[in-house]
Formats: structure tokens, C-alpha cells, sequence
């Protein structure tokens, strides 16, 4: 029994530390996307409502909320993630 939670555990952190990397790559793909394509990249919303993280072709009728601030948003969950991801690496 104790054999089988220590494999649950094992690929749990493993699972853990996967998804971890690929929102950092994810994230900064973002990072890169706002400074290249500033008016495309963001925090989006429309008529009030949540429509977009991340990148949209066509901005109409839509308001990016965050700005410039979207980078100082990204690098805080890099941040976070990185940790998260050498936590879950640990043994």
C-alpha cells in the first residue's frame, strides 16, 4: 500500500512540474508577443465581460485592460511557477 502512494505521489509531482513548464514557456511566448504585437497581447474584455488572455487577431469592440502592466503580471507568475515547478522537482 505504501509502495503504491509513494508512485501516486511520484507522478503526481511529475504531472506537477510538467504543466508548471509549460505555462513558462507559454508565458514567455506572451511576454515576447506583447513588446512585438503590443496592441494584440493582453488582458482583454468586451462590453464589460472577460473575453481574452493571451493573443487575439482582431481587436475590435474590445479593450485591453492591462496595458504595459500585462509584463510586470507575467514575470510575477513566472516567478511563481518556477517555484512551484523546483518545489515539485525536489525529492
Amino acid at each position: 500500500m505504501e509502495k503504491i502512494q509513494l508512485q501516486i505521489i511520484k507522478k503526481t509531482k511529475q504531472g506537477v512540474s510538467i504543466t508548471s513548464g509549460i505555462a513558462i514557456c507559454v508565458l514567455g511566448v506572451l511576454a515576447f508577443f506583447k513588446l512585438k504585437f503590443p496592441k494584440n497581447t493582453g488582458l482583454f474584455i468586451e462590453e464589460g465581460q472577460f473575453k481574452a488572455f493571451g493573443i487575439l487577431k482582431s481587436t475590435t469592440r474590445t479593450s485591453e485592460v492591462l496595458g504595459y502592466w500585462f509584463l510586470p503580471v507575467i514575470v510575477f507568475f513566472l516567478i511563481v511557477f518556477t517555484i512551484i515547478m523546483s518545489k515539485s522537482l525536489r525529492k
